[in-house]
């Protein structure tokens, strides 16, 4: 049975000096580093995931539906979903954590179309891709976490900024009939509500409410 008492989860990565931003790990490495009962249980995020799926086949759940995905697949799952893995020997491929401090440069969030990828895949979370070796998208991807796993150095943070970046860019190319693009007013239309609607569901139910706050 659903109930509201959902966990909230923050991300919090201190390895190698990269800060609490961005994590890239192999899907094998987190079901074999993380406690299965805890990426099984349903949690509330507070930040970013990215699934690349490179083999196999599996099963992962958002707010409470099981999707299934396979080789190919490209799993986007906004802040503040719920989630819950399906722990698997079989499935391999890439997955991203970010943090919201990871778009904003300056004290403000510059990178408005890569937080608009990840926050307007609604029910179509799953996006079909080319994963084949000669794709950009699977070259940005491998580098990216080349870079990840290699590096000791923090300064590395700005290329793989921009090989995540362009690894976003690579995949709305590839996908621009099935994906939809916010523009940068709209998007802030949107998330601010997203917000307000996290802050308030228990005790504000009307639309109109949350135009007022807005």
């Amino acid at each position: 049975m659903i109930t509201l008492d959902i966990k909230h989860i923050k991300y919090n990565n201190s390895s190698k000096g990269k800060g609490a931003n961005f994590e890239i790990v192999t899907l094998k490495q987190f079901f074999s580093t993380r406690p299965k009962k805890l990426i099984e249980s349903d949690v509330r995020l507070g930040f970013w995931v990215m699934l690349y799926i490179t083999q196999g086949t599996g099963i992962h759940s958002i707010d409470f539906k099981e999707y299934n995905y396979k080789a190919g697949d490209l799993i986007v799952i906004e802040k503040h979903r719920v989630h819950s893995y399906r722990v698997n020997n079989e499935a391999d491929g890439y997955i991203i954590h970010l943090n919201e401090s990871f778009f904003i440069e300056n004290g403000e969030t510059s990178n408005m179309d890569l937080l608009a990828f990840f926050e307007t895949r609604d029910d179509h979370p799953i996006l079909p891709i080319n994963i084949g070796d000669d794709s950009t998208n699977r070259q940005l991807i491998n580098l990216m976490y080349k870079e990840y796993s290699l590096s000791e150095d923090s300064s590395s943070g700005n290329l793989i900024h921009s090989l995540f970046k362009s690894f976003v860019y690579a995949v709305r190319l590839e996908q621009k009939d099935f994906i939809h693009h916010f523009s940068s007013i709209s998007y802030e239309h949107y998330s601010e509500y997203r917000e307000l609607v996290e802050q308030n569901f228990t005790n504000l139910k009307a639309v109109n409410d949350y135009a007022n706050l807005m």
